[in-house]
């Protein structure tokens, strides 16, 4: 189906909106050839979570109605990370992912978007908790997003490697110390200010100079 074919490109390129228009003409188009649309309605539902819209949207379409029945696991398994997205918790969204894995590994492209996006809102919540702080315990922020310590550090040492975040990880004491960045307002006006510091202790130890 050349809008299905067309709809895949769209969610690799992140413009899940415009897939998911492609997904409904898709689906429309299997439900009046009475032939199955399972992948149009698993796309369409990924879609749907990530751009935060909840997926009884896409139950009540009237063309969505005949593969929702033979798709009931794969419907309740996206309902369940839908509502772990809303309610912005990484632990729920964790537990949708695992408990839910064996219906997810049927179809690989939906799995590997799903852990695209668990991992972006990972990286967005731990930016988000370092942000106040020049240093803090990992053991803090792991027990913030409420996953395991090891699971953050890992995500963190990725995060430095891939100059996401500016910092280094002391891994005796399982702390994090973020270094401000020279491009950061505060930090450039504290530069400027010693440096004209500098120059008045300059002109005033030349005039004294002077004086003698």
């Amino acid at each position: 189906d050349l809008s299905e074919r067309l709809s895949v490109r769209f969610p690799e390129d992140g413009d899940y909106t415009t897939a998911a228009s492609y997904f409904i003409e898709s689906m429309d188009g299997y439900t009046l050839a009475n032939r199955d649309g399972g992948a149009s309605l698993r796309m369409l539902m990924l879609c749907k979570v990530i751009t935060g819209q909840p997926i009884q949207t896409v139950i009540d379409l009237k063309s969505a109605q005949p593969h929702v029945k033979t798709a009931n696991s794969w419907v309740n398994a996206m309902k369940a990370i839908a509502e772990s997205v809303a309610s912005k918790s990484l632990q729920l969204f964790d537990a949708a992912l695992t408990s839910h894995l064996q219906v997810l590994q049927t179809d690989l492209i939906v799995l590997q978007h799903l852990r695209n996006l668990y991992d972006t809102l990972l990286e967005k919540n731990l930016l988000m908790l370092c942000r106040p702080y020049s240093q803090i315990a990992i053991h803090s922020l792991a027990d913030q997003c409420k996953l395991s310590a090891d699971r953050v550090e890992l995500k963190l040492c990725q995060m430095i490697l891939d100059e996401r975040l500016s910092a280094i990880i002391d891994n005796g004491f399982l702390v994090m110390a973020v270094r401000k960045s020279e491009e950061d307002p505060a930090y450039t006006a504290a530069i400027t200010a010693i440096r004209n510091l500098d120059g008045v202790v300059d002109a005033l130890w030349k005039k004294a100079r002077s004086v003698q």
